[in-house]
């Protein structure tokens, strides 16, 4: 096997690993995604259930009204988990959330070597999977550069 062989087929290993990654990413969002919906849906079905139900006939004490305790009190619903608009783009990046800009930028440059679609005869099907790869750690990463980069866009905001 030559050398450019060899080369090849450790560049597509690495494609290969780079697409599984972000494949389980999105089954893993999807699936978190499909669990809040149906928490929501449960939630939404109990309120409904707790508000039709029958108000009991029994009295509160004063000390209940004041603490807000007793049978006049109706659960408020919960807020939905606040969900970090980020995260996706950091698992692309494979970063826990909350990483700071030099390790979103190493980890960026690493990923996008590995990916680099010149490395594969043009027109080839590894290029354009390895380009579709790319274009969505590239996206990833400007994403969390433009939130985490206070300097990114300041030159936006100036005005002649």
């Amino acid at each position: 096997m030559g050398f450019s062989k060899r080369l090849r087929n450790i560049a597509l290993s690495q494609i290969k690993a780079v697409k599984e990654r972000l494949d389980r990413v999105d089954a893993e969002i999807e699936q978190e995604l499909a669990e809040r919906r149906a928490a929501e849906q449960a939630r939404n079905e109990l309120l409904e259930e707790l508000s039709e139900g029958p108000a009991p006939a029994t009295r509160r004490t004063p000390q209940e009204i004041t603490r807000g305790e007793g049978a006049g009190t109706r659960i408020s619903p919960a807020s939905p988990p606040v969900v970090n608009p980020l995260a996706r783009h950091y698992r692309v990046l494979g970063l826990e959330e909350g990483a700071d800009l030099e390790a979103v930028e190493t980890a960026y440059a690493g990923l996008a070597k590995r990916c680099a679609p010149d490395r594969f005869p043009a027109g080839s099907e590894e290029q354009k999977a390895a380009q579709e790869i790319f274009n969505r750690v590239e996206a990833a990463y400007n994403a969390l550069k433009d939130a985490l980069d206070p300097t990114a866009g300041r030159f936006d905001k100036l005005e002649l």
